[in-house]
């Protein structure tokens, strides 16, 4: 596990300052849409909830982006950022999807539905996530 925690000079530090960004970017946005946090510990749910999703998804893209992306060395420098765009938004998508899904099974008291609520915090924190990236590396 060490060896995939340092792959492409990312360390465990990198990833868990990542998770918590997104925590903190996720819950503001849970609360602008009203989803009640305070709620049965709802706050706590939409934690794991991003901890079960973030975890293995930064793992998944960090491994491809280290290890598949440079296996392909004679593609053409457009259609390699083409690619790494469409994993990035497969894998987007598919965490919208699992969040969507369990945000309907552990959510509770929310008026918010599971999957707009979803895609609306993941693109909160995709974005300013890209934001912080531009301005702070």
């Amino acid at each position: 596990m060490a060896a995939v925690l340092n792959i492409a000079g990312y360390s465990a530090l990198i990833l868990i300052r990542n998770l918590l960004l997104t925590i903190v970017i996720e819950l503001a946005a849970a609360a602008i849409i009203r989803i009640p946090l305070k709620a049965q510990g709802n706050w706590r749910r939409l934690i794991l909830i991003n901890v079960l999703t973030n975890v293995p998804a930064s793992l998944i893209f960090l491994v491809f982006s280290s290890q598949v992306l440079p296996r392909f060395p004679g593609m053409a420098r457009g259609n390699l950022t083409l690619f790494y765009v469409a994993a990035q938004f497969i894998l987007e998508v598919l965490i919208v999807l699992t969040e969507g899904w369990l945000f309907r099974k552990w959510i509770k008291e929310s008026p918010a539905r599971p999957l707009p609520a979803s895609l609306a915090m993941n693109v909160s924190s995709y974005l300013i996530g890209v934001i912080i990236g531009l301005y702070f590396g």
